[in-house]
């Protein structure tokens, strides 16, 4: 699963989808960028820091406690950097995002993979269809253009060349674009868009909507052999929901 650019907006309803999927027996795998990671990494220091000293300190000398507070987080700033920090962004520790991607994919055991993204995941998503692991591709809400910015080509140069099963699921009400919008793009014949009535978010669909969703994401991804391809040689039984 490839998520937002904003971690903060996870969709409810997406996640309940994953949940579904993940208990029909596919396994799940949820990429963090490097720098989510690392502020992961910082949070769970932190709080064990707190537990171990800080919190005590801060019960007998306020003043003091909030001095070593803010001299932890910079030691574990810098024990775990922002991922473009300017400090840090010229060192081989920050590689390139896309590399990261096709680094953890590659990693994995699965021998198919399907890609599921929300928003800017999807344009992440396009970039990484050439890998042969990857069999078919889901984009909830595919961000065609920012709502506050003209056309901008990095979100939709691939779209016409993808040669594999790509299904984005887009709302009518998506400030991203709508279904109606997309016809404006070149898409590869490989794309459908299917619409339903929601916004850029997926969150809280109604349990009628959610169940018809749902549907629409099993039986794409679980047909056999996937759309507009002939299975050759012997299917494999590993598949992997990325």
């Amino acid at each position: 699963m490839l998520g937002r650019n904003n971690v903060d907006k996870r969709s409810n309803s997406i996640e309940a989808m994953l949940l579904s999927l993940h208990q029909m027996g596919l396994t799940v795998c949820w990429y963090e960028r490097r720098g989510q990671w690392l502020a992961s990494l910082r949070e769970a220091a932190l709080a064990r820091v707190r537990h171990a000293w800080l919190d005590r300190l801060d019960a007998s000398l306020p003043v003091a406690a909030a001095v070593a507070t803010k001299a932890v987080r910079l030691c574990l700033k810098i024990r775990y950097p922002k991922r473009h920090g300017f400090i840090f962004k010229k060192l081989p520790l920050v590689s390139d995002h896309a590399e990261d991607l096709r680094r953890f994919m590659r990693q994995l055991p699965a021998q198919e993979v399907f890609i599921v993204s929300h928003s800017a995941g999807g344009i992440k998503a396009a970039s990484l269809a050439d890998e042969p692991a990857v069999k078919k591709l889901v984009c909830f809400g595919y961000p065609f253009k920012h709502p506050d910015n003209p056309d901008e080509a990095y979100r939709t140069a691939r779209l016409a060349a993808i040669g594999k099963p790509f299904l984005v699921i887009q709302g009518n009400r998506d400030e991203y674009g709508s279904a109606r919008d997309a016809a404006r793009y070149k898409l590869s014949p490989s794309i459908v868009v299917a619409p339903i009535d929601t916004d850029h978010d997926y969150d809280a669909l109604d349990e009628s909507l959610f169940g018809e969703v749902l549907q629409l994401l099993q039986h794409f991804l679980l047909q056999s052999p996937p759309l507009g391809h002939r299975a050759s040689g012997q299917q494999s039984q590993s598949r992997c929901i990325f």
